[in-house]
């Protein structure tokens, strides 16, 4: 089941995001990861939405979105 049922996920602003490896730290289920050393990604599939990466990225470039329900 995606996201284990949560109506959200987590989703990171590249433009603004620097890198540092706080959120893929701090995400309980490894959710996320920094890609080639540029930026954070989400795999929306492994999110919850717990909001731990988001309350901990010192950019603030990481927010909650809607999921797109299913079809």
């Amino acid at each position: 089941m995606a996201g284990r049922g949560s109506p959200t996920y987590a989703a990171v602003d590249r433009r603004d995001c620097v890198s540092c490896g706080t959120c893929a730290a701090v995400c309980p289920l490894g959710a996320v990861e920094v890609v080639r050393g540029c930026y954070a990604q989400v795999d929306p599939a492994r999110c919850v939405g717990c909001g731990r990466c988001i309350r901990a990225c010192p950019t603030g470039c990481i927010a909650r979105v809607e999921r797109e329900a299913a079809v």
